[in-house]
């Protein structure tokens, strides 16, 4: 009874964190579509390219090197954590990316809109959303003091972004059009894509 129960809903959360929030919301939906973006639309020596580079080398390798076999090779271990057949597994990446809103890669303002930001009993949530400040900190001093102003370079970049990322991005970060964007509203971007990419 309870066991067995307890058991399934286990295995279907950790299901997904894994396959949806993990592999799909990360490494598919926002890291490849970014490190995509940086290398068509930023130089070498751009600051931002080099605050990314980093994080895309690693998030390039990770993906070219394993996301068809998750996806798309019958030997796939996927089906075995998820319980599910690899064509019903491309489904569901298909309905996912269709459905995604990039608010959800904002720790705190999903737990704020979950009712769970402030909640003593949600450790786990309380640790991701610290971790996130850091990066956003961390993000705007360096686009603050390195960027300094919004070049046609950057645009470029945060139009490819938006282009790129299922659904787009502006309204994420508050933008109307990038011909109009602040240092903060990049650095919200640049913030909310940094974390992901180092999943």
């Amino acid at each position: 009874g309870y066991d067995l129960v307890a058991k399934r809903f286990l295995c279907g959360m950790n299901a997904h964190e894994t396959f949806i929030e993990h592999l799909i919301y990360c490494h598919m939906i926002t890291c490849g579509p970014f490190a995509m973006a940086t290398f068509a639309a930023l130089s070498p020596r751009h600051p931002l390219r080099l605050l990314f580079q980093p994080f895309i080398i690693e998030t390039m390798r990770v993906n070219n090197d394993n996301i068809d076999g998750l996806i798309r090779s019958e030997a796939s271990n996927v089906p075995s954590y998820t319980g599910y057949p690899l064509a019903t597994l491309n489904s569901v990446i298909t309905a996912v990316a269709k459905g995604f809103d990039f608010r959800v890669m904002d720790p705190e303002g999903r737990a704020r809109s979950q009712g769970t930001l402030d909640e003593p009993g949600f450790v786990t949530i309380a640790s991701r959303v610290e971790v996130w400040k850091a990066f956003w900190q961390m993000t705007h001093a360096y686009v603050t003091q390195c960027v300094k102003e919004i070049d046609p370079e950057t645009r470029a970049w945060c139009r490819a972004v938006d282009e790129y990322i299922p659904n787009g991005v502006r309204g994420a970060v508050g933008v109307e059009s990038w011909d109009v964007v602040t240092l903060d509203q990049l650095a919200h971007l640049v913030a909310l894509c940094t974390p992901s990419s180092s999943a």
